[in-house]
């Protein structure tokens, strides 16, 4: 709905680019494997949206348009700990064949 998902994978690939971990315009199948360990995938992202979704006031103004209202402090998105959604993508691209190898969990 909002492309989040496809902006942070596109990160990810960029991030591994730039340092060296994969050949420049290599693509890894980290969909693939995060798709067939969604339960994984989804544990990752509550690590840090159970924490902070308590600061949100959203309010649906109608069929496709929501109002969105932060409660909290910015320091919960400055200094959060991305340990477990890091070590998800991590085991992602380690897998290698999407339906081969080890499992991403």
């Amino acid at each position: 709905m909002d492309g989040n998902g496809r902006l942070s994978r596109f990160l990810f690939h960029q991030l591994l680019c730039k340092t060296g971990g994969l050949v420049n315009g290599l693509v890894l199948p980290v969909s693939t494997v995060m798709h067939q360990n969604e339960g994984d995938y989804l544990d990752a992202l509550k690590s840090f949206s159970e924490g902070t979704a308590r600061f949100w006031d959203i309010e649906l103004v109608n069929d496709v348009e929501l109002d969105f209202e932060f409660q909290g402090s910015s320091v919960l998105y400055r200094y959060w700990d991305a340990t477990q959604p890091c070590e998800f993508m991590a085991q992602c691209a380690e897998t290698g064949e999407p339906d081969g190898g080890n499992a991403c969990h």
